[in-house]
Order: structure tokens, then C-alpha cells, then sequence
């Protein structure tokens, strides 16, 4: 039988003060499919960088 590693923090460590696992799923779920996880990665990368 082959594993699959796992990667992240499953649901059920999620903190109980953020709600139900359930709802916080589907939050999560369709913010991945409107893309809203690819712009708060991108749009720091677009910043340009301080040089001290």
C-alpha cells in the first residue's frame, strides 16, 4: 500500500475560535477557485524591492 504524504495542517488542528472546520473549508475552498490565494502571493512579488 503506498502513503501519501501530507503536507499543511489538517482541518481538524484548525484553532475552534475560527469556526466551524466545515465552513472554514468551504472558505478556503472558494477562495481557491476564484483565485484570491494566487493574488495575495503575487502581489508582493510584484512589489519592488528595498535596498537599505
Amino acid at each position: 500500500m503506498r502513503s501519501r504524504p501530507r503536507a499543511g495542517t489538517p482541518w481538524r488542528d484548525v484553532p475552534e475560535r475560527w469556526g466551524p472546520r466545515n465552513r472554514i473549508h468551504d472558505l478556503f475552498r472558494r477562495q481557491q477557485r476564484d483565485g484570491t490565494g494566487k493574488r495575495i502571493l503575487a502581489e508582493p512579488q510584484a512589489m519592488p524591492t528595498r535596498r537599505a
